[in-house]
């Protein structure tokens, strides 16, 4: 996986970590969605299917 699809990667965990969510996925499944979007195979709407079936809510810290 090269550096720009790391980079997106982590942008996006960064940001769902920021409103309480990580990415819940294996490796593969992860490398997969990423070429699927830099090969433009991926609409959005799969994008956001993705996140929303692979991200689970961080424990609170109460």
């Amino acid at each position: 996986m090269d550096g720009n699809k790391r980079t997106a990667f982590e942008v996006a965990d960064f940001l769902l970590r920021h409103e309480g969510y990580y990415i819940d996925a294996r490796d593969e499944e992860i490398i997969k969605i990423l070429i699927e979007i830099a090969k433009y195979k991926c609409s959005e709407e799969r994008i956001i299917e993705w996140l929303k079936r692979n991200s689970r809510q961080l424990h609170s810290r109460e």
